[in-house]
């Protein structure tokens, strides 16, 4: 199987509203069954990835669907209601929810349940469900046109003789807990049918219709659940010693539908845990429900085949459900189920962690509205059986055909939550570390760069003391010279007539003889002063 439906409640950004949500919406809604509890929308949260559903002690009012029109009630209790209905459908596959139970194991007077219906009834909505819940049947026959001795339908509304097809709103339960002893939870698993059988017949007739495979386990002790409805009988029964006796054969359910039920042992942990609760529906075939994978219930359609009482009253064959089903969550409070305990701790909540739905892979049929089982025509006709229209209250009726909106945040297309406290906290702490050891890092070079100045200070005085070069002597004063033509010609002066001087004045030279005249020159020339090299310090 493939997983075509899933809400792990991720967001805390949903609005349930109407409307608001593409898969749900939280009733403002005074519900049916005698219930003690108004649905308001503020009951209905999403917290820490899960869908909270919370029941409180105080008095609301809220809107009544009557089968004769809208009206105001009044409740000493308000609890929560989330509905599908129009929204998402899904004909066959397997149901999983994964959720902690509300309350404890001692107190009786909560009503969780998770169920589905046909999409032609808008559950708690009288007027919509009247002639259609919980109807699975596709007879033209006196069970579908009119009321019958045995019965208070008034008739199929949309039955094989008016229309192409019998159409309904079947229901299956896949949980309701209650507690009736201390100590004694008890988990009912349900297909909810119409029209109801005559008087004298039983489903548990058949054999191979029902199956308890958790019959003997000392934990679940699954077995019929002996809730002895409106059409509880008594039979004859032949005893092995050959004797007769009257047996009472309790059938749950009432003279509007027939309640195939199982139920279960429960204990404490499932009030402080989580379990998973599933069925798997085969359309005309079966539905099997489970805990935590184990198989503990099955009805089949063998359970449903036509039959006739001994004062020749019959019904058809009912269908294990055939049109395209919605999912419901509430927790509701009524002393019709579950007698409610004066010391009930209030406030208690109803925790889903998940809802999924999964098909086979060449089985895939999702939609409230298909080709063989259509609806949205249908309600769009009859929006006033679908709506409340009490002043001061508001409801939807939307377009299966169209999913959304969600109401969640635009940043969350690709995550499905931000926590933006935890988000602006780690940011912040984030940035803190940044800068933490961004100033860190600074500190360290800024003295890195110190200590390298400091040395460069120091390596420069040192170079200083070292090289540093000696000041120069003054030159003496050079004599003044003249100008460049006394020059040249005094020049040319000398010149000539120091050669004629000489040989009039001197005999011939000796070898190694220096001229006295020259010797002069040099030795004026020897005695000049000149300052030594400049020293230029270099630096590295």
């Amino acid at each position: 199987m493939i997983l075509i439906f899933s809400d792990e409640f991720n967001s805390k950004w949903r609005d349930f509203g109407p409307g608001k949500d593409a898969k749900w919406q939280a009733l403002d809604l005074m519900y049916v069954n005698a219930d003690q509890a108004m649905f308001r929308r503020e009951a209905v949260t999403v917290k820490n990835g899960r869908a909270v559903l919370t029941a409180s002690k105080k008095k609301s009012k809220g809107p009544y669907s009557a089968p004769w029109g809208d009206q105001e009630a009044e409740a000493d209790y308000v609890s929560g209601m989330l509905q599908g209905w129009n929204k998402f459908c899904f004909t066959g596959g397997y149901l999983e929810s994964r959720l902690k139970l509300p309350g404890d194991d001692v107190h009786g007077g909560f009503w969780p349940a998770i169920f589905t219906l046909g999409n032609l009834g808008r559950a708690g909505y009288l007027r919509s469900t009247d002639g259609m819940w919980p109807f699975s049947y596709d007879t033209c026959d006196r069970n579908a046109i009119g009321k019958v001795p045995w019965s208070d339908h008034a008739g199929q509304r949309i039955n094989a003789c008016n229309s192409t097809k019998g159409r309904g709103a079947s229901e299956i339960d896949l949980l309701e807990v209650g507690v009736w002893h201390d100590n004694m939870p008890e988990l009912s698993t349900s297909l909810a049918i119409a029209p109801v059988m005559p008087a004298g017949l039983h489903w548990l007739d058949v054999e191979g219709g029902v199956y308890y495979p958790t019959y003997s386990d000392p934990t679940l002790g699954s077995r019929p659940n002996g809730w002895a409805g409106s059409n509880t009988y008594t039979t004859t029964k032949l005893l092995p010693n050959g004797s007769v006796v009257e047996v009472l054969m309790p059938r749950p359910g009432t003279r509007i539908a027939d309640s195939m039920s199982a139920t279960h042992m429960l204990n404490e942990t499932h009030f402080t845990d989580f379990y998973v609760y599933g069925f798997d529906w085969k359309p005309r075939e079966y539905v099997r429900w489970y805990i935590n994978g184990k198989l503990i219930y099955e009805i089949n359609q063998k359970g449903l085949r036509a039959a006739t009482n001994s004062a020749n009253q019959s019904v058809g064959e009912r269908l294990i459900p055939v049109d395209p089903q919605y999912i419901n969550i509430n927790l509701a409070m009524s002393h019709s189920f579950a007698a409610i305990d004066p010391n009930l701790p209030l406030p208690a909540s109803m925790e889903i962690d998940y809802i999924r739905v999964y098909q086979p892979k060449d089985a895939i049929n999702v939609g409230c509205d298909t080709p063989d089982f259509p609806s949205q025509d249908y309600i769009d006709r009859n929006v006033n059986l679908y709506k409340i229209t009490l002043a001061g209250y508001e409801d939807f009726v939307g377009d299966s055909r169209v999913m959304g909106p969600t109401m969640e945040p635009q940043e969350e297309a690709l995550e499905k939550e931000t926590n933006h406290t935890a988000l602006i906290v780690a940011l912040a702490v984030s940035f803190g570390c940044v800068f933490a050891v961004a100033g860190g890092v600074g500190l360290c070079l800024w003295r890195q760069k110190k200590q390298r100045e400091a040395a460069s200070a120091a390596q420069l005085e040192a170079a200083k003391n070292v090289l540093k070069p000696e000041i120069a002597k003054p030159l003496p004063e050079q004599p003044q010279q003249r100008p460049w033509i006394i020059r040249f010609m005094t020049g040319l002066w000398v010149g000539s007539s120091a050669n004629t001087r000489a040989n009039v004045t001197q005999g011939p030279r000796r070898a190694g003889m220096v001229d006295p005249r020259m010797q002069m020159h040099m030795q004026a020339y020897q005695k000049q002063a000149r300052g030594p090299a400049k020293v230029v310090p270099v630096f590295v």
